[in-house]
């Protein structure tokens, strides 16, 4: 399992099955394992899922995966709070904002 810590400071569990199973999913997100961390701990922008309260979606700009995308890890809280999921985008989707970075 990997740790991780948000903006918030709240800590985050990766599961390596997830992991895995994302990699399958997205094999584009291999490379850029290690903005996990930095989407978590310094988001552009969270939301909260339309489908459960219980989600939230951390979004960071990256102009440097392909070409500019967000990069978004999809959180789960469950007694405590479990990545599970997490993809590459072009938007962000709509929602209500939980928080959003001040330019």
């Amino acid at each position: 399992m990997n740790y991780f810590i948000d903006y918030e400071g709240r800590s985050v569990i990766l599961d390596e099955e997830v992991k895995n199973i994302v990699f399958s999913k997205h094999p584009e997100t291999l490379e850029f394992i290690d903005r996990i961390a930095i989407t978590l701990r310094n988001p552009d922008i969270v939301k909260r899922s339309k489908t459960s309260k219980r989600v939230k979606l951390y979004y960071r700009f990256f102009i440097d995966i392909l070409q500019g995308k967000y990069f978004v890890v999809v959180v789960k809280q469950v007694e405590q709070y479990y990545i599970s999921t997490f993809y590459i985008t072009d938007k962000v989707k709509e929602g209500e904002i939980l928080w959003q970075r001040n330019e």
